[in-house]
């Protein structure tokens, strides 16, 4: 199969052989464009037979250069950052775009709207924003003469940007003719005089292209006003004939097919390039190539396009052509190819979150010393991470316009919502969502029975044992927080067969069973390789990482790398930066606690300090019902709560049978 990578930041991520190119060697290599030269990194077949797989690197009009050819080098002092700015970028498949109502969509952090101008019978891109009192435009309508109208007051914008009608303004007076037929310039003059915003312009150009829509921006630098609405320059009116976006051939050719699929992550665009070529590097298993019996050359690709939304937001958009089964697209749905799609996108889709936001901790231009990446799978990340270092200082440059804070992390549940991230966005699968709950309420009328609706009351009994903290010799001594016990969980509500991810004084850590020392064992939540969560791992004998599949022992030690040759270095697995921090750990009272610093210092804590015993808890004459709760408060607000027994008539008034308190 032939993967289509870029080792660059480029708004397109794909490689795909051109008729136009140069032949490729039998060695892959990166590929870069002349502009911003990348370190050309060789990538040595492994187990499986990549020798004649093809890899491109494609930047904005920049195309693919040959495998022989070495990257032009910028004289030094002469090297220039990316110009994040000033490039083409795909915004959704057209495919998933109705003509009828315009569509709110955001790219590079600018926020745009995508609509049809049955006029020109062409897609237009407009900065979402009314010139007026900057409404979203994207929440408006196509009006009966085709031209896009806000739905705030009703303003009409031609295919050109143009105001064309006003419905406030008097038909023959004298606001109607500065705006009625308006040129360029004075459309410019009047929506900049008086306006305030973002100092920075951004010009906006569309073009329809392999079922794409695709957008190229460009900053301003020589304008100074301030102004949220972007302009139209003349100067990029006619871009796309000095500047293309790569063109991929076999998206237009009618012998192959091809499903498109869009999914918005909630995570950026490094961590969504990296993990791409992570796909890439484990699917790319031979040239994409065969021949069937009629001598007919069967071919397959992988294309992704990934696209940077926001900071901590990015898009994926993909396909699989191929030139046999086409006859499967005809009749099998489109909907039914991303059920299975989607599935593989949700397995890596939380740990890519998680660990987005532990590169951030530790700092996008430390992540040679946070990565541990020895093996040769990882050198597509490697050459991904250099470039995005050195040409643009380890994260996208947004203008400004962030400030380069991560949005709060929800729910797990909500992470993993599939409506808001695909089926909303996608025609096919939005038909079928509303087709299968029409279905339901059908057959909720057509059944005979009744629903039973099952409610439960938990109630929680905790008992607090306060104990009396020592005092030092004329002297107090303050809390260390971090040099006591802390519980975890009751062992009871563990699962054995699963880790579990947890969170105690602010650390995230893995509960996990060591079966071969039937222990509970208490790691960081983080493989030391890519900072990827080892509680969304399993447990082979040893707790496995999901992401790349190293495995670490009970003590923290990794004792297996996949992608390592097993008679490779040694050192690659004793090395101290393949270890996973572990925590002491013990269990008592029927509760799983442990020690929240990992120096090897306090590996037998628990000989020397042992957490507070309660003996009722382990009395068999005692009946011990143990639950737990998380709380939306902190940890001072609990103890008191729970210390203040004159709340417990009121505010549990009728709970349990409790008297109706007193009142004077």
């Amino acid at each position: 199969m032939e993967a289509l990578l870029a080792p660059v930041p480029s708004a397109h991520f794909s490689i795909i052989p051109t008729t136009h190119h140069k032949p490729l060697s039998s060695k892959p290599r990166f590929l870069s464009p002349k502009l911003n030269a990348v370190p050309i990194l060789s990538i040595s077949p492994g187990s499986n037979n990549i020798s004649k797989s093809k890899v491109f690197s494609t930047i904005s009009s920049s195309f693919p250069v040959s495998a022989e050819e070495e990257p032009e080098t910028a004289e030094k002092g002469e090297e220039k950052n990316f110009d994040w700015s000033s490039q083409w970028y795909p915004v959704m498949p057209v495919c998933d775009l109705d003509k009828r109502v315009p569509h709110a969509k955001r790219v590079m952090g600018l926020d745009i709207v995508v609509w049809w101008d049955r006029n020109e019978s062409e897609w237009r891109v407009f900065n979402d924003a009314c010139p007026h009192r900057l409404a979203p435009l994207s929440e408006g309508r196509i009006d009966q003469r085709g031209r896009l109208q806000c739905v705030y007051h009703g303003w009409c914008f031609n295919g050109s940007g143009e105001c064309k009608f006003i419905p406030q303004a008097p038909p023959d007076g004298p606001l109607a003719s500065r705006y009625h037929g308006i040129t360029d310039d004075h459309l410019e003059y009047d929506c900049l005089e008086g306006s305030s915003g973002d100092s920075d312009r951004l010009y906006l150009l569309q073009i329809v292209g392999w079922d794409l829509i695709s957008v190229i921006f460009h900053r301003s630098e020589s304008c100074l006003t301030d102004i949220s609405m972007p302009l139209f320059s003349p100067e990029y009116k006619h871009i796309l004939l000095t500047k293309q976006p790569p063109y991929i051939s076999e998206l237009d050719d009618p012998s192959y097919t091809k499903v498109m699929t869009a999914r918005e992550f909630p995570f950026g665009l490094p961590s969504n390039q990296g993990n791409v070529a992570d796909q890439v590097n484990g699917s790319v298993s031979s040239d994409g190539s065969s021949k069937d019996s009629s001598s007919h050359q069967r071919r397959e690709l992988l294309v992704f396009f990934c696209v940077p939304v926001g900071p901590g937001k990015s898009r994926l958009i993909f396909t699989l052509p191929r030139n046999f089964g086409v006859w499967s697209n005809r009749i099998i749905p489109r909907w039914v190819f991303h059920l299975k799609q989607n599935r593989i996108l949700d397995s890596d889709l939380y740990l890519l979150h998680i660990q987005e936001r532990k590169m951030i901790d530790v700092g996008p231009s430390n992540w040679q010393k946070a990565y541990f990446v020895p093996t040769k799978s990882d050198a597509q990340v490697v050459a991904f991470r250099k470039w995005l270092q050195k040409y643009s200082g380890g994260q996208i440059n947004w203008g400004g316009k962030f400030s380069g804070a991560l949005p709060p992390t929800p729910p797990k549940e909500q992470l993993m919502d599939r409506y808001w991230s695909h089926v909303v966005n996608c025609r096919s699968c939005s038909l079928a969502y509303k087709g299968f709950n029409a279905l339901e309420i059908m057959l909720q009328v057509i059944s005979i029975g009744s629903i039973g609706v099952d409610a439960a009351t938990k109630q929680n009994l905790i008992v607090l044992t306060k104990e009396e903290p020592e005092t030092a010799e004329n002297e107090e001594e303050r809390f260390d927080w971090f040099s006591q016990w802390h519980p975890v969980m009751p062992v009871c509500d563990l699962d054995k067969r699963v880790p579990h991810a947890k969170r105690v004084i602010g650390l995230d850590i893995v509960v996990w069973w060591d079966r071969n020392e039937s222990e509970w064992r208490v790691f960081n939540d983080a493989c030391p390789h890519r900072l990827a969560p080892l509680s969304e791992g399993r447990i082979d004998q040893r707790l496995q990482c999901l992401y790349h599949g190293w495995c670490f022992n009970g003590s923290g030690e990794c004792k297996f790398i996949p992608q390592a040759p097993p008679d490779g270095p040694p050192h690659v697995h004793i090395n101290n930066k393949a270890c996973v921090s572990f925590y002491p750990s013990t269990e008592q009272n029927g509760i799983l606690l442990f020690w929240p610093n990992s120096d090897p210092q306090f590996k037998d804590i628990h000989l020397k300090k042992m957490p507070p015993y309660i003996p009722e808890l382990d009395d068999p004459s005692y009946t011990n019902m143990m639950g737990n709760r998380d709380m939306p408060y902190g940890y001072e607000i609990l103890v008191e709560n729970l210390m203040d027994p004159a709340q417990v008539p009121y505010a549990h008034y009728g709970l349990q049978k409790m008297p109706q308190p007193k009142s004077r």
